[in-house]
């Protein structure tokens, strides 16, 4: 419509064109020669003395260039793979796999639990494992464990008097801040006060652990890794991928659990 309007006013009024660039040919309204747009700016000039009009249009060279198409090329989302967990066994150890992540995840929680107290008392001590030549037992099972008062825990280990060396050492590296006195086949335990920086130091030792539970589920997703690459003569290269990516994001999520533990035990020992 524009372009007929134009038309119209250019065939009763003196035209005056001027153009930044030449092109081609003229149109009334636009030149589009390949690959090219010209723009025009138009303005009217009426004369006084005989009322004509002038119109002075500028025409300017503006590069077009192409878009790529819409629709054209590989947009359409490709198929998502699963396998279901029998197939994962049967092209490499899964279950296995995710047993041992969720064992370092777990032996951190039961770390939390037995280990990580503010508050010590005879219950927290009696499950506290103990290494001796004849293999690992709970504090319970090889000496008694009576609290005394809310300040003292005394152990007696007249049952077991090869193990007292061994079980002086358990509880002093057990995380709780304890220092047994022995006298005799007795461990004396005076039960630490609780301040601050005990709670603070207890915090520390839980981030340590929970970086120690998420190395281990690392060292997991590695090994798996590696089993995988070792198939290529037997399983095809996107399979492959695929499994890697499903050892990563168990990873990633047992990390993320793990964190979680912790945050939560975090809040647990600093209210």
């Amino acid at each position: 419509m524009a372009s007929r309007a134009l038309s119209h006013v250019l065939q009763n009024i003196r035209v005056k064109r001027s153009m930044t660039k030449p092109f081609p040919q003229l149109d009334c309204s636009i030149c589009q020669p390949r690959a090219h747009i010209y723009l025009y700016n138009t303005c009217f000039e009426r004369s006084l003395e005989n009322g004509s009009m002038t119109a002075t249009f500028q025409l300017n060279h503006v590069r077009h260039y192409a878009k790529k198409a819409k629709g054209k090329g590989n947009t359409f989302p490709r198929p998502e793979t699963k396998l279901t967990q029998e197939e994962l066994n049967a092209l490499f150890s899964y279950d296995e796999m995710i047993e041992k992540m969720s064992k370092a995840k777990d032996n951190l929680k039961q770390f939390y639990f037995k280990d990580l107290r503010v508050r010590t008392s005879s219950g927290a001590l009696t499950e506290i494992d103990v290494s001796t030549s004849d293999g690992t037992f709970p504090l319970n099972q090889i000496a008694k464990v009576v609290q005394k008062s809310p300040q003292l825990v005394v152990v007696d280990a007249t049952t077991s008097p090869q193990y007292i060396k061994n079980i002086s050492d358990a509880l002093f590296n057990c995380n709780m801040g304890l220092n047994p006195q022995q006298e005799g086949l007795t461990l004396y335990i005076p039960i630490p006060k609780v301040t601050k920086e005990h709670r603070e130091k207890l915090v520390k030792s839980s981030k340590t652990k929970a970086n120690e539970a998420k190395k281990m589920v690392e060292d997991v997703k590695i090994k798996y890794q590696s089993i995988l690459k070792k198939k290529h003569e037997h399983i095809s290269k996107d399979t492959i991928k695929l499994l890697d990516t499903i050892v990563q994001t168990n990873a990633n999520r047992v990390k993320t659990e793990i964190d979680e533990i912790q945050k939560a035990k975090e809040k647990d020992l600093l209210p």
